[in-house]
């Protein structure tokens, strides 16, 4: 494993064997700043060389032909509108490949610090401090290239934003590292190191873009909470585009991510059978009740014999937060958590009918009372930005990653809230296949595709 470390002080993080370096042995930024010689200048195109992405693209040839010598036209065409049209094309072309260019000569020694920040994620998945953890290893990968952040996001603690640039279009690269209760990850290791890989990449050439972009982490398990933080940051900073890319057995273009809605549910019963004074509009009944605890009990029955009426696609999950019973002369209460996931927003309003149905039907035969509050706004299924759309499918097909074009997502997503605002892409990446060796190759694909779109995305967001 080669060791990383800046000026005299050592780093343990790890290189992947997927992440090819150009250098043997130690990769000391300082004197060697790969990220300082990555923006050529046009006259001097013929003599740039280097390394190319062809080892992860996987076609030694029609690829390195796109990446390194992609068409373009060099003589001026003022005559008419459309030869006008021509020429701005064959500039923008020109553009994409110096920055290809640029990318194929750094992302091998920038490989390092993405793939071993992916790996340390996964080691720390299993710490009670895996979040904290997580955001200090990716600061440490960004000061090491000498790349400023800062830590914390909105109410986020745990979360992370660092910016490049000082003017033109904002890009926010979203990414998360937060780790279901079982440990699985669920790839969020490969999310934020293909997020964090893409941000390296970008950074040197933003300039040359002209244009900003950020790389925020959030809160991936709470979408309302994420949804909350993304809306805020967009207000403060001027966001005009977000980009997300998770990873996925099977990757997709557009998939299908649900809407989704969380609500807090109190239950409370009394034990001699009195009436609780309770806002208007809550159910009550005076009648003898059953304990809060046994009242939650029949809740969940009700949810389970509901399923039938569910339509295709929905979901209500109840989670138990807390059950306080006081005794027999007074009123006992139970907490709960409810989410509910849906193909759209219409579906998901029915969706919580049938549950407001199951509660009542509960209260009425605990003689208890419940109320449902909503914990965080709802937030719809997102729109996916079809020139975003477009930018990345064009270059995941350059890494060849290859897709379907119609999967379902999951999970909902809180960058949902914000793409009916602003124009916001969230596409999948297949880690597996007959042409993607592991799944960090694939993360690394993924990156090198993201930092082309953002950089790209920078002319189309100023039509």
């Amino acid at each position: 494993m080669s060791a990383v470390a800046t000026g005299s002080a050592p780093s343990t993080m790890t290189s992947h064997p997927a992440a090819k370096a150009t250098t043997a042995g130690a990769i000391r930024v300082g004197s060697a700043r790969p990220h300082q010689s990555v923006a050529p200048t046009a006259p001097k195109m013929a003599a740039l060389a280097g390394p190319s992405i062809t080892a992860l693209a996987g076609h030694p040839r029609s690829v390195r032909h796109t990446l390194r010598n992609g068409k373009h036209t060099t003589k001026t065409r003022v005559a008419s509108a459309g030869q006008a049209s021509a020429a701005a094309r064959d500039l923008e072309e020109e553009r994409r490949k110096i920055w290809r260019d640029a990318i194929s000569r750094s992302h091998a020694d920038l490989a390092l610090f993405a793939g071993a920040a992916s790996e340390m994620i996964l080691e720390k998945s299993h710490s009670p401090h895996h979040e904290r953890l997580s955001r200090d290893t990716i600061m440490l990968a960004l000061r090491m290239n000498r790349r400023p952040c800062q830590p914390g996001l909105g109410d986020y603690a745990d979360g992370l934003r660092a910016t490049v640039g000082e003017d033109g279009p904002h890009v926010g690269l979203v990414t998360s590292y937060d780790i279901p209760a079982d440990g699985s990850g669920e790839g969020r290791h490969l999310a934020a190191g293909a997020s964090l890989f893409a941000y390296l990449l970008a950074a040197p050439l933003v300039q040359q873009a002209g244009m900003r972009v950020s790389l925020l982490s959030v809160p991936a398990l709470d979408p309302g909470r994420t949804a909350g933080i993304l809306l805020g940051v967009a207000a403060a900073e001027g966001l005009d585009a977000l980009i997300s890319v998770c990873p996925a057995s099977v990757g997709c273009d557009t998939p299908a991510i649900p809407a989704w809605g969380q609500w807090d549910v109190a239950i409370e019963s009394h034990q001699r059978g009195e009436t609780i004074g309770l806002p208007p509009g809550t159910l009550t009944f005076d009648r003898t009740a059953l304990s809060a605890a046994e009242s939650f009990a029949l809740l969940r029955d009700a949810i389970v014999r509901a399923q039938g009426r569910l339509s295709p696609g929905c979901s209500i999950t109840l989670k138990q937060r807390s059950i306080v019973e006081i005794g027999t002369d007074s009123a006992d209460h139970a907490g709960a958590t409810v989410v509910i996931e849906a193909p759209d927003a219409d579906a998901l309003t029915h969706t919580k009918e049938i549950f407001v149905d199951c509660c009542a039907g509960a209260s009425l035969i605990a003689g208890s009372s419940s109320r449902i509050a909503a914990a965080h706004p709802t937030v719809p299924s997102p729109r996916h930005d079809p020139t975003l759309v477009s930018l990345w499918a064009r270059n995941r097909r350059l890494l060849n990653l290859r897709v379907r074009p119609h999967i379902e997502a999951p999970h909902a997503s809180g960058l949902a809230a914000l793409s009916h605002e602003i124009p916001c892409l969230q596409p999948l990446f297949s880690t597996s296949g007959p042409v993607t060796p592991d799944e960090t190759t694939a993360m690394l694909r993924a990156g090198i595709a993201l930092a082309l779109t953002t950089l790209e995305a920078a002319s189309a967001l100023r039509r």
